[in-house]
């Protein structure tokens, strides 16, 4: 999922890996943006609420202003992604619009080589989508608990630092819930300043980033705070893959 900006690399691979297995084309593009749907919304709001309640957690950060406006940069473009993908259920007229536009352009382009039977495919897997989709809504408790489980699990994503901190004694003994929560609003600038770099995994500014966001709250510890958090979060799923 993070091989390009917005961690949305993946999921056409997903999409093509199912059908290939006998799912439908609709089937296939709503069970893997469901899932994508729910963690960026989980996402982008632990993180607003991490970082609108410490404004001013950068403060002591060096270049803290630059991180705070390449945060918030990076926070509205990702909300641009489910903010669509609402549009696009909720609006179906819009949704054929912007499905047939794309197709043009591709048959333009000579990519598409039959335009009709294309527009034909692409219009039922958006039907295909657009129902599957709604299946959520009218399974109220599925929702609720892929919610909560959505913002656990993202929560505990963004915390993950401050006990890596904590690991290498890095903090005071008596650092709380308040020194997490800013470590996660700390996280969350960085994460979302870097979200938009088109490398994989938004490696090497995402490092450097992280590093900058918390070289006031880890001291000493810094470089072995961010080597054992980016290769327990990242890299280690290379090796393992």
């Amino acid at each position: 999922d993070n091989i390009t900006p917005f961690a949305s690399g993946g999921q056409p691979m997903q999409i093509y890996y199912l059908y290939t297995k006998g799912y439908s084309a609709g089937l296939s593009s709503a069970v893997v943006m469901i899932k994508y749907f729910f963690n960026t919304t989980a996402w982008l709001a632990v993180a607003f609420v991490a970082m609108v309640c410490n404004k001013q957690v950068l403060s002591p950060v060096s270049n803290g202003n630059v991180l705070l406006i390449a945060g918030w940069t990076g926070w509205a473009l990702n909300m641009c992604v489910p903010v669509f993908m609402v549009l696009f259920v909720a609006m179906p007229k819009l949704a054929k619009r912007i499905t047939a536009w794309i197709i043009h352009v591709g048959f333009k382009l000579k990519i598409v080589k039959n335009k009709e039977a294309a527009i034909h495919r692409a219009l039922s897997a958006v039907r295909d989508f657009r129902s599957s989709f709604v299946i959520m809504a009218k399974r109220p408790l599925h929702l609720v608990l892929l919610t909560l489980c959505c913002i656990l699990e993202l929560s505990l994503s963004f915390a993950f630092p401050y006990f890596i901190i904590r690991m290498f004694n890095g903090l005071q003994t008596d650092a709380g819930f308040a020194t997490m929560f800013q470590v996660m609003a700390l996280h969350a600038f960085a994460s979302f300043a870097a979200s938009v770099v088109p490398t994989p995994g938004n490696s090497g500014a995402l490092e450097g980033l992280i590093t900058t966001a918390f070289s006031s709250i880890a001291g000493a510890t810094l470089m072995w705070v961010i080597f054992t958090w980016r290769f327990s979060v990242y890299y280690i799923y290379i090796l393992i893959g």
